[in-house]
């Protein structure tokens, strides 16, 4: 595993606990799709990355929306 490779992952971790985490999605696909250009990592592990990626931004996005509609209902 490269060092690029390592901070793409670490980059990923974030986007489970961000509060933001759609807008920063953005930001971790271009690193990992830099990290490709680079010749860092092959394409599968790229689109491992990026699966990995959009599953935990969609997670923590999923997490907010729950915990915006139990605020609502307690409220």
């Amino acid at each position: 595993m490269t060092e690029h490779e390592r901070e793409a992952r670490a980059a990923i971790r974030k986007l489970g606990i961000s509060p933001a985490p759609m807008i920063e999605l953005g930001a971790v696909i271009s690193y990992i799709n830099d990290g490709h250009h680079q010749r860092q990592y092959c394409e599968g592990v790229r689109d491992s990355l990026l699966s990995l990626a959009r599953h935990c931004a969609n997670k923590q996005r999923q997490r907010l929306r729950d915990a915006q509609k139990i605020g609502r209902k307690t409220a």
